[in-house]
Order: C-alpha cells, then sequence, then structure tokens
C-alpha cells in the first residue's frame, strides 16, 4: 500500500494502532476510505479520497459516514444541539 505514517495515522480505525510494515494495518485503513474502490482505480498512483467510516466510533470533524455498519448516533459537540441528540437517544431504550 505505500501509506506514509501521517496517512496511515489519520485513515486507521479506531481501536487500531497502525503499523506501517503490516500490511493488514494499511489495508484496515484503506478499507477506513468511504471511497477506497474508486481511489484504487486511478492510474499512475492513487491516494484517499473519500471520507472516514465511524462504526467503531470517533470523533469527526469533516463530512463523515454514519451508520454504514448499521444504526448509529452522532451526537454534535454544540451544546446548543447537544440537548437534542442525548434526547433522541434516548428514546432507543
Amino acid at each position: 500500500m505505500q501509506y506514509i505514517q501521517p496517512t496511515l495515522d489519520y485513515w486507521e480505525p479506531k481501536g487500531v494502532k497502525a503499523n506501517i510494515l503490516n500490511g493488514y494495518d494499511q489495508l484496515l485503513a484503506m478499507f477506513n476510505d468511504s471511497n477506497w474502490l474508486a481511489d484504487i482505480s486511478v492510474k499512475g498512483g492513487w491516494g484517499p479520497t473519500g471520507t472516514k467510516k465511524y462504526a467503531y466510533g470517533g470523533f469527526a470533524n469533516t463530512p463523515s459516514i454514519f451508520g454504514e455498519a448499521g444504526p448509529e448516533v452522532a451526537i454534535p459537540l454544540d451544546l446548543e444541539k447537544h440537548s437534542r441528540a442525548v434526547e433522541l437517544l434516548n428514546e432507543t431504550n
């Protein structure tokens, strides 16, 4: 895959401490890119262009995909929006 360390660190899934020398870890990072299939189809090199997936949680400060592995809840950190998200979360009980 030949990720450089900063790119690998960014794309590694939550809970994975990716080792740059481990091909499996690099594949996990690649599949964490929502656009991975199109990205690997580029002739002359490639790089991740999609959004990170958050099936295992995490913080997002860019447009992101939620619900790719089943129902999920995104709770905004903005306090004005936070209370509505918590209200919806409580309705799931």
